[in-house]
């Protein structure tokens, strides 16, 4: 299996966690999710949009943060989970 490429949002993720003294597993704990979930939002697997609320809630920032220097199809892909979790929350909310 090919190792997933770095993201600009898997790096962002990687610098904040370090800036909050964390380690994945804490994050992770703080989620309710496994380490090993959370390790892949670091390595390139976008997580769904209400991790990034929650991990934003947990670095005090704004979700926005977390998507600086990402760029086309990636973004694309990102707006288009947001937007799509917005509406689900709207429609069985």
């Amino acid at each position: 299996m090919a190792k997933k490429s770095k993201t600009a949002l898997s790096i962002n993720l990687t610098s904040y966690r370090k800036k909050a003294m964390l380690t994945q597993s804490q994050v992770a704990a703080a989620l309710g999710i496994d380490r090993s979930t959370y390790a892949y939002y670091e390595s390139g697997t976008n997580p769904r949009p209400e991790i990034l609320l929650k991990l934003a809630e947990i670095y005090k920032i704004s979700p926005g943060k977390f998507l600086e220097g990402t760029t086309g199809a990636n973004l694309d892909i990102l707006a288009r989970q947001f937007l799509w979790s917005e509406y689900q929350d709207f429609n069985h909310g």
